[in-house]
This record gives C-alpha cells, structure tokens and sequence, in this order.
C-alpha cells in the first residue's frame, strides 16, 4: 500500500501534535518494511524523519494572514483530490479529508475542548462547527488517542462506536529518572536552586492555572518552603494567570520559565519534588504520563482522560476544590512513605504507554481499512 501521512504540525513546532507524528512515523518506519509511506507537508525541515521517508512538499501560499490554515483547508485539499494514495492518514483532525476523495481516509483526533469550551478556542470550535461533522461522516477510521475523547465524538457527531479506535498515546524514551548529581546539574544551568513542585503546558484557560496558584497559595500558608515553577509557553486567554500571582503577591515564589525545549524536559521533571497538573480538561494528559516516567509523584484531576492515564497511580482531585489541592501538595511532600508508593506505581504505570505500542496498533487500522 501506498500510504500519506500529513506532517505539516512537524514544520509548524514543537507541540503535542508534532510529539505524536513525528515519534508515531520513527516507530512504523522500523515496524513495516512493506509498505510504503510518504510524508506530506509544506515547509523544508531538518527534522530527521524527513531523511528516512519520501516526501511531497505543497508550499504555503504567499500571503501572511492564516497561511497555515489556508495551506491545510484549499492548497492540501485540491492536492489530494488527485493523488495517487491508498491511504491517507491526517493527524491534526478536521479539515483536509471532509470531502469524498479516492483513497481511504483516516484522522486522528486529540480532544473535542474546543466544543466543550468554546470561549476558550473561538478558531478551533469554529473549525469543528463547519468542518468536523461533514469530516467525521466522510472518513474510513477515526483514531481517539483516550476512550475519554471516543466519548466526546459520539455525543457530538453521532458516530458510531465501531468506527473509531482508542489508540493511547506513548512516552519518548529520553523520559526516565535520573541520578541526583544530574538533577542538580540541571537546576543549575536553570536557577532552579529551590525546591519546587512543577506544571508543564501551554498557557490557557481549560490548563486552570489561576486555580492551581490559589492552591498553591494556601499550601504557601501551611509553612511549606516549595516554589511553583510554571513551564510553557503562552497559548491564549492567559492574563489571568499573571494577574492571579499579582494579586496574590506571589512574583517571588511563582516561577514563569517560559517555553522548555523538549530536550530539557526530562531534567525539569526530575528535578521536581512533586508534578501537579489540575487541568479542566485533557485529550490524553502527555505530561502527567511524562513525569510519572521520570519518576515525581503526580497530581492531577479526576476528569476527562486523566483517570485513563494516571489510573490509581497518582493523586487524582477535583480541579475546583482548592483546599483538595492543597491539602493534597502537602500531604504527598511530607508523607515519605506515601511518595515513594506513588513514585514506585507511577514508573509501572508509565510502562505501560509506548510509542511502539501505539505504531503497532496504528498499522492494525492501515492494514485494517486497506488493500493488502
């Protein structure tokens, strides 16, 4: 079979989309030696999958304004129209495959928030509203990266349960614990020389950073000696976040690092007494299952995909109850005991997620819908 990938996330930046692309194509390009798979995107990178695999390169149009989204609604669509494909797999939802087009056709999708919380995402929720029903309809096989998020395409497409496949999500390899000397190496060469309990994200609103603040606030007032260091870059709609540490007179122990190239991470997560991550709202949850596997103790919130991951594993509150939060911080830095049984299930638990795994189980819904 002739098989297209769409990998234009990979030339637009490190995000969580690009995380899956890019680590899913590594391990197919290992698993399968019998067919044949051709990357399709917009922009010349030096990314190292782009050596191992045929690619297509549709440029971007000329203009500024919304080019990317233009690129992936018209320029990639009249492409495909004629192409020579059996399949082609669109790993970033809505848009390029809504149409009748003569190959099979699969997308992926993360999370529905943008319809759950329009607000938030006025661009996506919009995307989905003209695109995702005609979308959903239109292709073969829908990959859901959390029975959480198969849920969500059911209650709002009507689609049957038959067409879509939960395929979980993996961990990169580089995520492991490491030795005590490196962590210190680490929170050197960051200035991180504090104890402190991490967030690891994009800022925006369903993340519910002000309300992680707030707790932190009130665990600041129990007497615990820990600083929150928030990495991540900005998304949309976070003044809140800023304004909260301002109001709470927090600017010294509420740490911003801004975006951590993923190359650090691994020595951020390890370097943390405690990984907590409060969100509304997940597809999956990457980070909570990134720390797990660098061994810190996790809280997160006991909604959407996040009991999937974490299981019974971690420290699972409700993202509202401030008090639960804090309460909870506390309790897992001063307990010993209590941490290093959450730390211990936590590395078992991460085991279980793999890039390999979710390649495997990808080339079973090709070959599933395909011509072999």
């Amino acid at each position: 079979m002739k098989i297209g990938i769409i990998t234009n996330v990979i030339d637009e930046g490190y995000s969580s989309y690009s995380v899956y692309v890019s680590n899913v194509i590594k391990q197919i390009n290992m698993l399968d030696k019998k067919n044949e798979f051709v990357l399709i995107h917009h922009s010349n990178t030096d990314h190292e999958i782009y050596t191992s695999n045929d690619e297509i390169l549709i440029p971007l149009p000329h203009f500024k304004f919304l080019k990317n989204n233009f690129w992936r609604y018209h320029n990639l669509k009249k492409y495909l129209q004629s192409s020579p494909f059996d399949i082609i797999h669109d790993p970033t939802g809505p848009g390029a495959l809504t149409f009748p087009m003569p190959f099979k056709k699969i997308i992926t999708v993360y999370d529905l928030s943008s319809l759950l919380f329009p607000t938030y995402n006025v661009g996506g929720m919009i995307s989905w509203r003209l695109l995702g029903k005609k979308t959903i309809k239109n292709v073969d096989k829908i990959i859901a990266i959390s029975n959480s998020t198969k849920r969500d395409i059911i209650h709002f497409f009507g689609c049957p349960e038959e067409k879509i496949q939960t395929i979980y999500l993996g961990k990169d390899e580089i995520f492991f614990p490491i030795h005590e000397s490196e962590k210190e190496k680490f929170k050197e060469r960051y200035n991180l020389n504090f104890p402190y309990i991490l967030y690891v994200g994009v800022l925006q609103p369903r993340k519910n950073i002000p309300n992680l603040i707030k707790a932190f606030n009130i665990f600041k007032k129990m007497g615990m000696p820990h600083k929150l260091v928030i990495a991540g870059g900005k998304g949309w709609q976070f003044t809140d976040i800023f304004k909260t540490v301002q109001e709470l007179h927090l600017q010294n122990e509420v740490i911003f690092t801004g975006f951590i190239p993923y190359e650090d991470l691994p020595g951020l997560y390890n370097a943390a007494e405690l990984f907590v991550f409060p969100s509304i709202y997940e597809g999956f949850g990457i980070p909570a299952l990134e720390a797990m596997a660098c061994g810190i103790p996790v809280i997160t919130s006991n909604s959407s995909s996040l009991p999937e991951i974490v299981g019974e594993t971690g420290v699972m509150v409700d993202p509202y109850n401030l008090e639960q939060l804090a309460h909870s911080m506390k309790e897992v830095l001063t307990d010993e005991s209590y941490k290093k049984e959450i730390i211990k299930n936590g590395l078992q638990r991460a085991n279980l997620f793999s890039w390999k795994r979710c390649a495997e189980e990808t080339l079973d819904v090709y070959h599933e819908i395909g011509v072999d």
